[in-house]
């Protein structure tokens, strides 16, 4: 009270704190980081253990099914998912929200199973923890030029945005050296070599190695030669069974050319493509600008033409949500401002508007100093703030104002007890609506830490408010504009509140004494509206959608060809990729007068976006991609699902075809809209249910992108060692390293190129692995004896796993796509559909488990712990006004209007025919600590003239005084967030369920506090009074008459 006092009277204080809050919050405002999305801490540890040589069944086997038990065991752990592949095993171990991930490493390593345990070839663990990583965007560097010059060029703009000060960089498309050198099987069994000999012997001459430094000078002393040519390879001197022969007598040396590996291509012109990410405390914006500069200033310097292309430009989308926060500030000032002067001074009008530029600055202040970003999520907050800060300064102003006209007292002495009167229920209503949000952190899983940023930013904001509202606020109401509220700009005012004095006394005071005598009339139809709301949700006349992600204008094609293709055979699907993509190109630019298109960037050798999971063993060559970026969604009259579904009609699809897949881009952290697990013992079982399901899935016109992640990898031959074999002295394990080598080669060394590892292979020549090759091979004996294959092993075929995944111990196979969102009705009903029908049918065929993932696990954990945050919300809000109130059974009275608010949330969503969604429910929780604010200080009100006059008077006077700040704070709010409610861009489609919800609910609200509020209150008198007579004590003054 005396600090309310002391800023209040003093002449300078409030200014200068107001000014000294402006400034910190400019400055802040220069300073704090700006990215996407919020950062995520991620929960997982991953273990990774190699097995050179090794079937991706044996590592199921001798890997996975070994360390599962263990890893399982481990404290905090609440999902363990294992990946067996040819080669080693990888795991993945997701622990409990908060889990300390030091301490987990450390469990995980201690419960791995000891060297004993695990295969004698595999190799030791490799624990690491995951990290999170934020994409600024991507820059593409495009010329018609050599692709060795391009890659040239490509290295130098990294290594020239490095010295910038951009730490995180990436490039991608270029070749890494790398030098062939081939030896027919003839030759190997003329000499008696093994291609393994023959790595060893590069290894140990084609490179120099140090042998000391000399005794004086420290200078170093190398012998040998430098052997990376071809020349000087050849010349290398191999010891063989026939004597010494020089490697070029014998072998055949081919270097990989620039492109032949993973390569771009944008618009058809070649190019390179440098990922730019955000370090820890990286700014995005501050990054882009830097990046984009220094990639043009490095074209301009060359000679040859280049092109410099953004592209999944996330910090751009930054700037536009900035400028949607902006230009929705500012019209939600105007509109406040105006309803201001329609109802207040304008002074008070002036000074309450005025705080909401100060509160903004305050909190945008208090995040930067708790290390908070400006991020996707946190400007929505802001957003959502920008109609609920004024709430207290009109309280009070209001307040001051009332007291000046109807007690003459002076202005500052009007402001100074009004504030007084106000701040026990303005920290109240403060309190709840902050607990109601700070409730969401209640929320686990990924929309948890997506969502984290919005009770944070609330809290700051709200918080900030508070201190203008007392602190600045009273000083300016006791020493504001008094000529100018003499002036012809008062006469809204005046001539408002006359009308409200007579719309009190012939309207709103006999309304009341009705309805006090109707009070249990009016809490049946309040508690009957609610249910009908309920009603309407059950019976899907309001739909509910868990998460519709804003659409993105990126699409993804990805592609994997059959194993007889080649990568001629790729690139000519690429080029049909590109011709389909031209086709609709035209024809939407035709239809709708707009070219719908940005870049197109084409790649091969690997997957764009998440790729296909079921290709990931698959020879690079067989690998393609498209990349399409769109224009805006705001640019155009058809949604990105549109031309994803045009352009894989116009697509023609060759039979050398094995996989493809078409996705658009969406926003945020829901995942796959149809994410199903199928389980079970029998990988071979789990693919054909798959495969069926699949086949049902596809005939959904709304279903696209569908695919598995079950890699096969055709039919094997399972080799076992006959007994004449035996005598020989073969064992399958050297069977297994010789065949390994001539299939796939032998790395002999490795050397640095600039920022390229380059490498020399050892391997048989392409056209020697035929299908018979296995039938002719020849093998020596430890003793030196050549044999065929066929003469020491029994070849079975069996079908080939190339990857089998697990969780928690058994095998999984996860069927993927999208579901269109456009009806969110017929999208709940194909879920459910294939749920209840399609997916017991499938699983009963096959003798498989299954299990709705992606967006419908994150719904149930969402809505558990909604559940729970919800309640503590409900609790901590009773607790909050038990401590105000004084009272045990008031806060009731309060709260009550909570569940009653969800008739104006379901009737709006109704009315604006838009689904209940995740952010309907935050929304809601958020909602019922603001719905409580105008309740609070009417029940003040109610409690301060009860003990002055009777209560039914009381009622009727608290209300007729509280009318006027109830009508202004709800409409306030109301169209400070009315901008973004008819906000046309596609940036700010995924708040409206949030601002609709709010929006509808204080609406509703309104009426709840001015009608439900006062009969509850009388309803709870009639009961104190009941009590006290079955109880045999006189009845109080509380008593209803």
């Amino acid at each position: 009270m005396r600090l309310v006092a002391f800023f209040t009277r003093h002449p300078t204080a409030a200014n200068l704190l107001m000014v000294l809050i402006t400034v910190f919050g400019v400055y802040a405002a220069t300073q704090i980081r700006a990215q996407y999305l919020p950062d995520v801490v991620f929960e997982r540890v991953d273990v990774s253990i190699p097995w050179d040589d090794a079937s991706a069944e044996d590592v199921q086997d001798g890997i996975v099914a070994v360390a599962s038990p263990s890893l399982l065991a481990v404290e905090g752990l609440s999902e363990l998912s294992a990946v067996a592949r040819e080669g080693g095993a990888r795991f993945s171990l997701e622990f409990e929200p908060g889990w300390d991930i030091g301490r987990a490493m450390e469990d995980v390593e201690a419960a791995l199973p000891s060297a004993a345990s695990l295969p004698e070839a595999a190799e030791t663990p490799a624990v690491s923890r995951a990290a999170w990583r934020d994409r600024v965007f991507d820059l593409v560097l495009a010329g018609d030029l050599p692709r060795d010059r391009l890659e040239e060029l490509g290295e130098a703009l990294q290594q020239e945005l490095l010295r910038a000060g951009l730490t995180r960089v990436s490039l991608r498309g270029t070749t890494a050296p790398e030098l062939s050198v081939t030896l027919s099987a003839a030759r190997l069994a003329e000499h008696g070599l093994s291609l393994q000999q023959v790595a060893d012997a590069i290894a140990q001459g084609a490179r120099d190695s140090a042998a000391g430094e000399t005794a004086t000078g420290g200078v170093p002393v190398r012998v040998g030669q430098d052997r990376l040519s071809d020349d000087a390879l050849a010349g290398l001197s191999l010891a063989t069974a026939t004597g010494r022969v020089t490697l070029g007598e014998i072998a055949a040396f081919e270097r990989v050319e620039a492109g032949s590996g993973r390569a771009y291509f944008l618009e058809g012109v070649p190019a390179v493509v440098i990922g730019v990410e955000r370090g820890e405390g990286g700014d995005a914006l501050k990054i882009r600008e830097a990046a984009l500069d220094t990639a043009r200033a490095f074209a301009a310097r060359q000679s040859e033409p280049l092109e410099v292309a953004p592209m999944r430009d996330n910090a751009s989308r930054i700037a536009d949500r900035l400028a949607i926060l902006a230009d929705n500030a500012a019209f939600g000032l105007l509109l406040v401002l105006a309803l201001l002067f329609v109802f207040l001074s304008p002074s008070a009008a002036i000074w309450v508007a005025g705080g909401i530029p100060v509160a903004l600055a305050a909190g945008l202040g208090l995040l930067w100093l708790t290390g908070q970003s400006l991020n996707m999520i946190s400007i929505f907050a802001l957003l959502i703030c920008l109609g609920i800060i004024v709430d207290d300064a009109i309280v009070v102003a209001e307040s001051a104002e009332a007291r000046h006209r109807q007690n003459g007292e002076s202005r500052a002495r009007a402001a100074e007890r009004a504030a007084r009167r106000m701040l026990g229920p303005i920290l109240a209503s403060t309190a709840t609506t902050v607990v109601a949000f700070m409730s969401l952190m209640a929320v686990g899983g990924r929309f948890g830490d997506f969502m984290a940023a919005i009770p944070f930013t609330v809290a700051a904001v709200l918080l900030a408010s508070l201190a203008e509202c007392f602190l600045v606020l009273p000083h300016h109401l006791g020493h504001g504009f008094a000529r100018l509220d003499r002036s012809w700009l008062a006469w809204p005012a005046r001539a408002v509140n006359r009308g409200f004095d007579r719309m009190r006394a012939q309207l709103v005071a006999p309304l009341l004494r009705g309805l006090m005598s109707l009070r249990y009339a009016v809490l049946l139809v309040a508690v009957g509206a609610t249910l009908q709301a309920l009603l309407m949700v059950i019976e899907r006349d309001v739909a509910w959608r868990f998460f519709v992600a804003p659409q993105q204008p990126m699409i993804t094609a990805n592609i994997a060809m059959r194993d007889d293709a080649t990568r001629a055979d790729t690139e000519a699907m690429l080029d049909e990729l590109l011709r389909a993509s031209n086709e609709v190109r035209a024809d939407f630019a035709e239809r709708h007068g707009a070219d719908p298109v940005v870049t197109v960037l084409t790649e091969i050798g690997g997957g764009a976006g998440r790729g296909l999971a079921s290709a990931e063993d698959k020879d690079a060559d067989l690998l393609g991609a498209v990349t399409i970026e769109l224009i805006e969604a705001d640019d155009r009259p058809y949604a990105t699902d549109a031309f994803v579904t045009a352009f894989e009609a116009a697509l023609d699809r060759p039979p050398l075809l094995e996989t493809f897949s078409f996705r658009a881009g969406r926003f945020g952290p829901g995942g796959d809209g149809l994410d199903i697990a199928l389980y079970g013992d029998d990988p071979a079982r789990l693919d054909a249910a798959a495969a069926a399901l699949q086949a049902v899935l596809s005939q959904i016109p709304e279903i696209t992108g569908l695919e598995d992640d079950l890699t096969l990898a055709g039919t094997a031959q399972s080799l076992r060692l006959n007994g004449y074999g035996e005598a020989l002295g073969f064992t399958e394990a050297a069977i297994a390293a010789e065949l390994r080598a001539r299939l796939q080669g032998v790395e002999a060394t490795t050397w640095q190129e600039g920022a390229q590892t380059g490498r020399i292979e050892v391997r048989l020549p392409e056209g020697a692995l035929g299908a018979a090759y296995l039938d002719e091979i020849l093998l020596p004996s430890p003793e030196g004896r050549w044999v065929t294959l066929a003469e020491i092993v029994t070849l079975e075929p069996s079908p080939a796993l190339g990857t089998i995944r697990s969780t928690a111990g058994q095998a999984v196979v996860r069927v993927t796509g999208e579901i269109s969102t456009e009806d969110p009705d017929l999208a709940e009903t194909l879920l459910e559909r294939i749920e209840t029908v399609e997916l017991p049918r499938i699983a009963a065929a096959f003798g498989t488990g299954y299990a709705l993932q992606g967006l419908a696990a994150q719904e149930a954990q969402f809505l558990s712990d909604a559940a729970i945050g919800f309640g503590v919300c409900l609790l901590m809000i009773y607790m909050v006004l038990a401590l105000v109130l004084g009272h045990w059974v008031r806060p009731l009275s309060i709260m009550a209007v909570i569940p009653v608010g969800v008739t104006g949330v379901v009737w709006g969503h109704y009315w604006w025919d838009m689904p209940l969604s995740i952010f309907s429910a935050v929304g809601f929780i958020g909602l019922s600590g603001i719905i409580v604010n105008d309740s609070i200080v009417l029940i003040t009100a109610i409690d301060e003239r009860m003990r002055r006059v009777e209560p039914r008077a009381a009622i009727i006077g608290a209300v007729s005084e509280r009318l006027r700040p109830v009508l202004l704070t709800t409409l306030t709010t109301v169209l400070g967030l009315a901008p973004l409610l008819f906000e046309t861009s596609t940036q700010a489609e995924f708040l409206k369920p949030m601002v609709l919800t709010l929006c509808s609910g204080l609406v509703f609200g309104f009426a709840i506090v001015l009608l439900v509020v006062p009969a509850l209150v009388a309803i709870q008198l009639d009961l104190a009074a009941a009590w006290r007579r079955v109880a045999g004590r006189r009845p109080a003054r509380d008593r209803m008459a």
